[in-house]
This record gives structure tokens, sequence and C-alpha cells, in this order.
């Protein structure tokens, strides 16, 4: 869309167990973390109609992501384990993920 880089996830094709590849909860959840310090990327849009692609998908931002150089690697251990603790803080229920959060 314009420059904007925009990413289409859907559930791959095939047989799945109905609980697998759940993209609606994947987008509740994501959507819920965006006003949390949780790093996760802008959730656009949420197709629940079967009919459009064959299966339900979402649409969200595109993050570009460089990997910190190996002599950095103790950067990223640190930001993993924040992102952990932030995780750790909040309560789905209360960020509107509601019936969808498992756990």
């Amino acid at each position: 869309v314009g420059s904007r880089r925009l990413v289409l996830r859907k559930k791959p094709p095939g047989k799945l167990l109905a609980s697998a590849h759940a993209v609606d909860r994947e987008f509740m959840v994501q959507k819920a973390l965006q006003s949390t310090p949780v790093p996760v990327p802008e959730m656009i849009c949420l197709c629940s109609d079967s009919a459009v692609l064959g299966t339900p998908f979402y649409v969200m931002q595109h993050v570009q992501v460089n990997p910190a150089p190996k002599p950095h690697s103790y950067l990223m251990a640190e930001f993993t384990f924040q992102t952990s603790v932030n995780l750790k803080r909040i309560r789905c229920r209360q960020k509107g993920s509601g019936s969808k959060a498992r756990g």
C-alpha cells in the first residue's frame, strides 16, 4: 500500500488440528499488546470470512528486523528478558483478549 509494507498471515494449506494456527486469536492477542511495552507490529485488519482467501487471515505492518552482531548478542538477551518480564506483567483478560487467551 504505497510505500507501506504489509504482511498477510493465514493458516497453511492442508489438514490441521482445530486449534492450530488460530489466526483470529493471534490477531486479538497482538492487537491487545499494542498498548503495552511488549513490541508487536501494528495489526491492520482481521478477516474471518473463509470465502475471501479460503481461510481466515489478518494483515499486519511489516517490521524490519536487523539481528545484532555477535559481540552485541548480550543486548538481544537483555531485550528478550525484558520482553518476557513485560509479558508476565500483562493480564490477558484486562487487555481485551477475552476468551481467546490461553495459558
